[in-house]
């Protein structure tokens, strides 16, 4: 399984990619793009996350040669107010 994750189509670097059936994980070059080999054939959910944007996770069918693009949308962490004195 291989393939790329970006956000507007700029590259993500350093986003995590993960099979959860299988645990198979991996990081995302500096192009945005990621390998997971040797994984058999089938169906599994692959979940990325990377800082700063919601994680997204998707349904996939494993052949031979499988490559995805998975975008990322931007979110908002909203925390507690902080006063400083």
């Amino acid at each position: 399984v291989s393939g790329r994750v970006s956000s507007d189509k700029e590259p993500l670097p350093g986003a995590t990619v993960r099979l959860l059936e299988n645990q198979s994980t991996t990081v995302t070059d500096a192009t945005g793009r990621f390998t997971l080999p040797r994984v058999p054939a089938g169906a599994y959910t692959l979940q990325v996350s990377f800082i700063g944007f919601e994680t997204l996770e998707q349904r996939i069918q494993v052949s031979e040669s499988t490559d995805i693009s998975m975008t990322l949308k931007q979110t908002s962490i909203m925390g507690d107010e902080v006063v400083v004195r």
